[in-house]
């Protein structure tokens, strides 16, 4: 039985369709919904054809197959019922659970028990996850909330900027999110910019990144201190290889005694949610979350 994996976010939707015999969607669709996400996810069933069921993963709080806490992204969509509107069977998950699955069963984290998954984007998403799936059950199960740790000022300063995606000061979130990085190295108008300086060895460039790094290795210390894993997986787009350099070294000291945790930097890609869609689309009925 065939059905399509869809991770929605604010702006645009990836997609693919699955069968039972295939770990990562060969045929992916990227579509630019600009938050009329309904649209969207009709345009996506339309061009896989004739599909059984959806698999959806949003950047939200989902609680009995629905979405319950959304704020300021795809208006309409908290409390919808998906399965009346779209004429189909929905299993609904977060976002960061079905990356965090997807990388721990397929990606960087394959082969070890538990795996915490940290995403560098928009926000911090964090997902832990045990042989396979999500740690915890109910709405905030997964360890979706790791982004809102507090990683305060350890000098004291004032907490202004930067903030998290709910307005917070001093969270792994708000120091760790993409645009943080960006607020550490000035002279960067993007991403690829700001690793650009890096690798050509920009001074100020150096000293933005280290700063980062300082914060994330902080962040990712709590996040192995609170749930044991034996591997972090670092991804999104704020994740490129540069920024790995000499990140493990920094949180070994600070582990428990004896206590020994890889930091890999994740491998899917875009396709790592709908890996992860997959696999909880298969698994056991307390996985599969429904309305």
């Amino acid at each position: 039985m065939n059905f399509v994996a869809v991770d929605l976010g604010g702006t645009r939707l990836k997609a693919g369709r699955m069968s039972h015999g295939e770990s990562v969607p060969s045929d992916l669709l990227t579509i630019e919904h600009e938050g009329d996400w309904r649209a969207g996810l009709r345009a996506a069933i339309d061009h896989f054809g004739d599909v059984a069921e959806i698999a959806l993963c949003v950047p939200g709080v989902v609680d009995g197959g629905r979405v319950t806490d959304l704020p300021g992204k795809l208006p309409g969509i908290e409390s919808a019922d998906l399965e009346r509107e779209l004429g189909l069977p929905v299993m609904t998950t977060n976002d960061a659970v079905a990356y965090g699955v997807g990388e721990a069963v397929h990606g960087a984290g394959r082969g070890h028990g538990r795996v915490v998954t940290v995403t560098l984007g928009t926000g911090v998403g964090v997902a832990v996850v045990e042989d396979g799936a999500p740690l915890g059950q109910g709405p905030l199960g997964g360890g979706i909330l790791g982004g809102q740790l507090p990683l305060p000022d350890p000098g004291g300063g004032p907490e202004g900027a930067p903030t998290d995606t709910s307005g917070r000061t001093g969270t792994f979130e708000a120091r760790c999110r993409a645009s943080s990085l960006l607020e550490q190295v000035r002279a960067a108008a993007d991403l690829p910019a700001a690793y650009a300086l890096l690798r050509a060895g920009d001074p100020s460039a150096e000293q933005g990144f280290g700063t980062y790094r300082s914060w994330l290795s902080q962040g990712l210390v709590a996040l192995a201190l609170a749930h044991a894993p034996s591997a972090i997986v670092v991804g999104g787009g704020a994740a490129q290889p540069e920024l790995f350099d000499g990140l493990e070294e920094a949180i070994a000291p600070h582990l428990w005694q004896g206590q020994k945790v890889s930091v890999r930097r994740a491998e899917l890609g875009d396709s790592a949610a709908l890996a992860g869609l997959g696999v909880l689309w298969r698994g056991p009925d307390t996985w599969r979350i429904r309305a």
